[in-house]
Formats: C-alpha cells, sequence, structure tokens
C-alpha cells in the first residue's frame, strides 16, 4: 500500500469514527424530569417510595403541535393517535418495577400565575389498573392525555383525560374539563435533571 493510499485509509477511518460519535452524541438528554404518586396507588402495592417518574427530553415543534390541531380539527379525539404517529419520542414515563411507557408529545404553556400547564400524549390507552372505580380513557381510544397543572414553585397535580379534550392554540390540546375530573396524579414535583 502506497503512503498516499494509506493516508487516505486513515483519512475515511477517523471521517467514520467522527460520524460514529457524532451519532452517539444525538442522544437526547432529559430537559424536565417530575415525579408522581397515584391516586390510591396503595391498592396495587404503589405506596411509600412507590413514585412514578417522568422525563421529558424534549418539547414537541411548533410544527407538531399545528399538526396536532389540524388533525385534531379534522378527526377530533379519534386522530389524536395519528397526529402522533410519525413523532419522535419526546420523554418517557416509568413505573415504580420498572417498566416505562413513551411520550410521543409534550407541550406546555404558562399560566397568568406563573405556574404552567404540561400536556403529555402517549400512543396506548391508559386505565388506571391500581383502582377500578376511577375512571379510564374511552373505550375506543388509541392513545392518552395526561396533563399536569403546577405551581411556579414546581408542585402540583395531573389528570387524566377521560372526558373531552378541546383544541389549545398553545399545546395544541387540552382537557376540556380539567376542573371537573379527579386528579389522579398526586403530589407531582419537578425534579433536578441528571
Amino acid at each position: 500500500m502506497t503512503h498516499k493510499s494509506w493516508l487516505t485509509v486513515c483519512a475515511v477511518f477517523a471521517m467514520l469514527t467522527s460520524l460514529v460519535s457524532s451519532a452517539q452524541g444525538q442522544v437526547p438528554s432529559t430537559r424536565e424530569r417530575f415525579s408522581f404518586a397515584v391516586a390510591s396507588g396503595t391498592k396495587a402495592g404503589v405506596g411509600g417510595d412507590g413514585r412514578f417518574e417522568l422525563s421529558v427530553t424534549r418539547w414537541s415543534s411548533d410544527a407538531e403541535r399545528d399538526q396536532m390541531l389540524e388533525v385534531f380539527k379534522e378527526s377530533g379525539q379519534s386522530g389524536v393517535r395519528s397526529a402522533i404517529s410519525n413523532a419522535t419520542i419526546a420523554g418517557r414515563m416509568t413505573l415504580p418495577g420498572g417498566l416505562e411507557n413513551t411520550v410521543r408529545y409534550a407541550r406546555r404553556s404558562l399560566r397568568p400565575d406563573g405556574g404552567e400547564d404540561i400536556v403529555l400524549v402517549f400512543d396506548w390507552r391508559t386505565m388506571p389498573w391500581w383502582d377500578a372505580t376511577l375512571p379510564a380513557s374511552p373505550l375506543d381510544a388509541t392513545s392518552s392525555v395526561i396533563q399536569l397543572r403546577l405551581t411556579k414553585g414546581g408542585t402540583g397535580e395531573g389528570k387524566l383525560a377521560v372526558g373531552k379534550l378541546r383544541e389549545d392554540k398553545v399545546t395544541g390540546v387540552v382537557m376540556a374539563d380539567y376542573d371537573a375530573q379527579p386528579a389522579l396524579l398526586l403530589d407531582v414535583r419537578r425534579e433536578a435533571t441528571r
């Protein structure tokens, strides 16, 4: 092998190594972390330190929000899953014991009191298995929406969208009847990112 060929091989190897390192460096970092307890969680053995964790690795873009609004206007709640079907993962919810669920859409809006609402859309149907008396997602739902309402200090509650959604210009969708629904996610806390 000539010296020139050897330099070419080294240059190609260096370029490939750089590309692999760059690709590995593109793993999204956690932007926000939350933890919470669930209502009646002790019925399912989820008590004490059995807190659920939620990590948001990216906030959904304005383009994704516009897609959500467009599909929601055309198809209503049944179209929510198709609006997020090709979305890049936006985060994960980890249940006590390690089971994870994927967040496909995450948006937030600030409230006048300094708090914020966070809307999370999952491409699976939520069932509050820990208490059969609590409402579940509608039977025809193929996605689930959770809305967190946090104070300025980063604490609050969360609710599962078992009723109707309505469009929202900032987050795409929100619960139409937030105040009427029971809080299922309790003692929600914003945690330090790792």
